[in-house]
């Protein structure tokens, strides 16, 4: 019984276990900072206070939409659901803009120390996972 039943497990690159494994780390390491920074349990700089002081509704607005994207889009990814793609798309494009303001409105290259590097990293980490995933949809793994 059932011997005719052979059920196709999907491939995954190990890419794809990386990126979902690294986003989910990233989600839970980013609200743990937000509870953490709003609770006071954490010194901050005068640059970070002021940078947090110069954050208006449209900056959560957006942050709560990005995290959203950057959690979604890892998990469509893991179920090899083309919907990945427009997803990690969003996502970068808005933390892109998110990052273009906050550098000409903002001292967010001041509050998050060596002149952005970080930010501008992840960036590029974002920009390139996006390339990955739309490779894999052209390849026909996402579908």
């Amino acid at each position: 019984m059932g011997e005719g039943l052979a059920v196709a497990r999907p491939n995954r690159p190990i890419a794809v276990w990386l990126i979902f494994l690294w986003y989910m780390f990233a989600a839970c390491w980013t609200l743990l900072g937000f509870v953490v920074i709003y609770k006071g349990l954490v010194p901050l700089t005068e640059a970070q206070q002021a940078y947090i002081a110069h954050l208006n509704f449209f900056d959560y607005v957006i942050t709560a939409i990005v995290t959203a994207l950057n959690i979604a889009a890892p998990i469509l990814l893991f179920r090899l659901s083309r919907t990945a793609v427009p997803l990690f798309a969003a996502a970068f494009v808005l933390n892109l803009g998110t990052v273009i303001r906050a550098v000409f409105g903002s001292n967010w290259t001041e509050a998050i120390g060596h002149h952005g590097m970080g930010g501008y990293l992840g960036l590029f980490i974002a920009f390139a996972i996006s390339l990955y995933a739309i490779r894999l949809r052209r390849r026909g793994i996402l579908n």
